[in-house]
């Protein structure tokens, strides 16, 4: 066999056998792999964006080359491939798994996931959209739009918070568990707490100089933890904004995310020239850490399955790597997180709620298949009535030949009977004849032995 890889990023298996090495235009061919991002302009193939779904073993994925895909890690393959005009900067999952956020270049659209497509529910203007994240609930999501963060009602795509303090590009948005806080961190060296019901910020920490890459909060929403470009990882106190925690990790980290037990907190670097590590935090942080190398290259984006079981790892070389997870030590999960058994996502305790199967379907698309449905059926009434009726004839036609074939054998059976007494006839006839010849033959032979009886008598007297 060879293994061959195409400009898609994809591969195939080839059989080299005597056989089909002699079928020229026919040689059997097995994808081994789904097609990956493909290098976009300037050869880069960079994953822009990626978000991972609650109620599916889905993840998104959008890069340069104007894709957007959607994986299901369970299944190890591609379901979704779309290509654009436009290239894409950021993308977010809806937790129900029917809708996806994609930032292109010239507009924030909101999408459906369909079986096979995605198909464009709402166009926002936001121009390069680095980051959007819908909330826990998916009845909003957030997008950033340069300087400032709009936050917009996802049914009915209407603007209803608007925040503005950054002074630099904000590069990381996060949500509170309850979805009542926003989370924002920016390349002015602010990370920000806004509320949302007041529409004000709850708390801030600045420090200048350092660009911030990536910012998350604890479910209790009292200690922020942030990255930016100075190699320092931060634990800050909110709303006092003190901080609690400086850890130096000798590398620049772009993406940070934390387990829903809230016992797990890992890292990505993002060094130029330098491959990508994943770095996992010992919790609460003391400092200690270990790196597990994965990418070539920077990595983009870093996300974490909502049962805490599967971490995705995004990066510069176009590749998404998925690690499985697993807790060193022999706690048990915590309430709404940790590891289930594959198909399930743990909500409470020892419930759990299997992953979700329902898909999105237009009426257009449910017209189309109605009327081909009701065109195949008149077709199939057609070929069963036209069957029906060749049956008919073919009956019709073999009950003829039957009738005939019925009527000749007759004929020749009473003629056979016939001929039959004939010979018997001629047969009791012969008998008849040839025992009265017999008895005749007898008859003289008997006369002709008393012949010569008394004629050698008489000799003999």
């Amino acid at each position: 066999h060879a293994i061959v890889m195409l400009n898609t990023n994809q591969l195939l298996v080839l059989s080299l056998t005597s056989n089909d090495l002699l079928k020229q235009d026919d040689i059997g061919a097995n994808v081994l792999s789904d097609p990956f991002h493909r290098s976009g302009p300037g050869s880069i193939s960079k994953i822009t964006g990626m978000d991972v779904c609650i109620r599916k073993p889905l993840v998104a994925t959008c890069g340069l080359d104007r894709s957007v895909r959607v994986w299901n890690y369970m299944d190890n393959r591609c379901e979704v491939t779309k290509f654009f005009p436009e290239e894409a900067h950021s993308v977010a999952f809806h937790p129900s798994g029917l809708h996806v956020l994609v930032g292109f270049s010239d507009k924030l659209r909101l999408m459906n996931l369909l079986m096979d497509d995605l198909r464009t529910a709402k166009e926002f203007p936001i121009k390069s959209c680095r980051e959007c994240q819908f909330a826990n609930g998916g009845h909003l999501f957030a997008a950033v739009n340069g300087n400032t963060i709009q936050v917009f009602n996802t049914y009915t795509c209407e603007c209803i918070r608007t925040m503005r303090g950054h002074n630099g590009k904000v590069r990381s948005l996060f949500w509170s568990a309850n979805d009542s806080q926003l989370v924002s961190a920016g390349m002015d060296g602010a990370v920000y707490q806004w509320d949302l019901k007041e529409n004000k910020r709850d708390g801030e920490y600045v420090k200048k100089g350092c660009n911030y890459s990536s910012a998350l909060s604890s479910k209790a929403g009292d200690a922020i933890f942030a990255a930016g470009n100075d190699n320092m990882l931060r634990e800050v106190e909110f709303p006092v904004s003190v901080v609690t925690k400086e850890i130096d990790c000798q590398a620049v980290l772009s993406q940070l995310v934390m387990s829903n037990s809230q016992r797990m907190l890992f890292g990505a670097t993002a060094a130029n020239g330098r491959p990508g590590v994943v770095r996992s935090f010992k919790f609460p942080l003391t400092g200690d850490f270990c790196d597990y190398a994965c990418l070539a290259g920077p990595i983009t984006r870093l996300r974490l399955s909502w049962e805490d079981q599967f971490l995705f790892v995004a990066g510069d070389d176009g590749v998404l790597q998925v690690f499985e997870v697993r807790e060193k030590d022999s706690r048990a999960p915590a309430a709404g997180g940790g590891a289930t058994a594959a198909g399930s996502i743990e909500v409470s305790g020892s419930q759990s709620l299997q992953y979700s199967e329902e898909i999105l379907v237009t009426k257009s698309d449910l017209e189309e298949k109605h009327a081909l449905m009701l065109e195949l059926k008149s077709k199939v009434d057609e070929l069963t009535l036209h069957n029906e009726y060749q049956l008919r004839l073919k009956d019709m036609n073999y009950n003829e030949k039957i009738k005939e074939l019925t009527e000749k054998f007759t004929q020749e059976l009473e003629q056979d009977k016939n001929r039959y007494e004939l010979l018997r006839e001629e047969k009791n006839d012969l008998e008849m004849e040839y025992a009265e010849k017999i008895k005749h033959v007898e008859d003289r032979h008997q006369e002709r032995l008393q012949e010569m009886e008394s004629t050698y008598q008489g000799k003999i007297m």
